[in-house]
């Protein structure tokens, strides 16, 4: 019991810790003795805790350092905040503590192959029918296996089919043909029959790009079929545009391309300097890492908790099939490493989000009076902080569910 003064009267305030290490145990109590091993296993002590003291208490989970390798995202409700801002519920790393944790798997079992590849059966993620959209590589992004490695193809020509028509000013649904000519066809040759499902395109046009999986190859007339939304008369493809084709095995030819083929085995082309002994590849796993899940409107929040000095990477994100539509600033992109709604008073201090096919943090609807301070945002597939949502219509302008009062710092 630590004894402080409020209001003029003695008050008692307890405080209780936690203690989480790589190598603990979440069946242990979560003394320093018997830590506990992960977020999750310290959610549900303070559980546990509270459920049996009812009385106003403060929590500090103390973070070893260390590798922890998550399971599962870390969930918090409104009943995993803190009482008050007087009583919050702290995460934070020990003295001179760097703790990562990661929503990856460490992938072993390569062995070489023809032209120095590597190559490694993912048995586990072949029988949940797995796949991945990134690939880390002693802590670099490794390249997506594409084509051509330098420069780009150049559009031939562009020729669009209207399949539904729609209200707005551009089609919802839409077929485009790509013609390529001359050496800029040649990279249609070396795409077999069976890997047309998993190739897709990206083309560069104007501020933005387009991302388009392919429906079918015609290697006579040196033409490639796409499907989605119609192109937006403002900022379509055109003739002379600049492209790369990628995820298909013959594209893998180049020191740091990887390749997933559909029996799950991995490729990667080692760079100058790694071996299968001092090289560390991590697939991530898990689409987030960490939810802050409150409601708003029920006045239902998740409040008074503090990160510090903790660190997150490798969060998976899949593009869907119908691919990434030209959109400014990955608006469309739904998804972030650290997810937050109805959430208020939460911060996160000196913290590192790394390595993400997503935005890092994101407060959405809901949301007020958090804070992100002194922290280190990097390797991001899409933003760093989202704040509110991007359909105004849905939170209502002043209602429950507007997000303010954010501090970035």
């Amino acid at each position: 019991m630590v004894s402080i003064e409020l209001s003029g009267q003695p008050v008692e305030q307890e405080s209780v810790s936690f203690y989480v290490l790589s190598t603990g145990d979440d069946s242990n109590p979560g003394t320093k003795e018997q830590p506990l091993a992960s977020l999750t296993g310290a959610r549900n002590a303070i559980r546990e805790y509270r459920d049996s003291h009812n009385r106003p208490t403060s929590f500090t989970v103390w973070v070893a350092d260390g590798y922890y390798e998550m399971k599962e995202p870390l969930v918090l409700l409104p009943e995993d905040g803190g009482a008050s801002a007087e009583y919050p519920v702290v995460y934070k790393a020990l003295p001179n503590a760097s703790p990562l944790f990661s929503g990856g798997k460490k992938i072993s079992g390569f062995k070489k192959g023809k032209n120095g590849v590597w190559e490694a059966k993912l048995l586990e993620f072949g029988y949940y029918n797995f796949r991945f959209d990134q690939l880390y590589v002693n802590g670099k992004r490794a390249v997506l296996a594409r084509t051509p490695n330098e420069d780009f193809l150049e559009i031939g020509g562009v020729e669009q089919h209207i399949w539904k028509k729609g209200k707005g000013s551009v089609a919802e649904r839409a077929q485009q043909i790509l013609t390529f000519n001359g050496q800029h066809a040649e990279a249609l040759n070396d795409i077999d029959e069976g890997e047309i499902d998993l190739v897709r395109f990206r083309a560069f046009h104007k501020w933005d790009f387009t991302l388009r999986h392919l429906d079918k190859i015609d290697k006579d007339s040196s033409q490639i079929y796409t499907s989605g939304k119609g192109m937006k008369h403002w900022n379509p493809l055109v003739k002379g545009g600049r492209l790369v084709l990628e995820n298909y095995k013959k594209a893998l030819d180049a020191p740091g391309e990887w390749f997933l083929d559909k029996k799950s085995i991995l490729y990667y082309m080692p760079r100058e300097g790694e071996t299968l002994d001092n090289t560390e590849i991590i697939v991530p796993v898990l689409e987030n890492l960490v939810t802050v899940s409150g409601n708003a409107t029920a006045n239902n929040l998740v409040k008074h908790i503090r990160f510090e000095g903790l660190k997150f990477s490798h969060c998976n994100y899949r593009f869907p099939r119908t691919g990434s539509e030209p959109n400014q600033a990955a608006v469309f992109v739904d998804a972030a490493a650290i997810m937050l709604e109805g959430a208020s008073d939460i911060t996160f201090y000196e913290c590192e989000v790394s390595h993400t096919g997503q935005h890092a943090i994101w407060f959405g609807k809901g949301c007020s009076n958090n804070s992100v301070e002194h922290s280190y945002l990097n390797d991001l597939g899409g933003g760093g902080i989202y704040i509110g949502i991007f359909d105004r219509s849905k939170s209502g302008t002043g209602g429950p569910e507007q997000t303010h009062h954010m501090r970035v710092h």
